[in-house]
């Protein structure tokens, strides 16, 4: 499967980061995940690395086949992409101290 351009942003890499912790909570592997989603393997990496647009579809494939409601999906992905936000300003700004 080609992979689309796609700008990763703040947002996407959390949301990837939920799917991965809720994948990993369920102790499934990417492959039994997409074929459970039905979606190639290449896509769940994308989506974890950030690097997926996903639609509304794959994320309620996703909540359920995680055990999930879409909701928690989201909400974790937020709370991860405002603390690599945060974690992204205290960097520069001890750069240019």
């Amino acid at each position: 499967m080609k992979r689309v351009s796609f700008k990763r942003t703040a947002l996407s890499t959390g949301l990837g980061k939920a799917v991965e912790t809720f994948r990993e909570a369920q102790a499934l592997t990417q492959g039994k995940c997409a074929r459970d989603c039905e979606l190639d393997p290449v896509v769940i990496t994308a989506i974890e690395e950030g690097e997926y647009r996903l639609t509304l579809s794959d994320l309620e494939k996703l909540a359920e086949v995680l055990k999930v409601r879409p909701y928690q999906l989201m909400a974790l992905g937020e709370t991860l992409a405002m603390r690599e936000e945060r974690q992204g300003k205290k960097k520069r700004s001890r750069r240019t101290s």
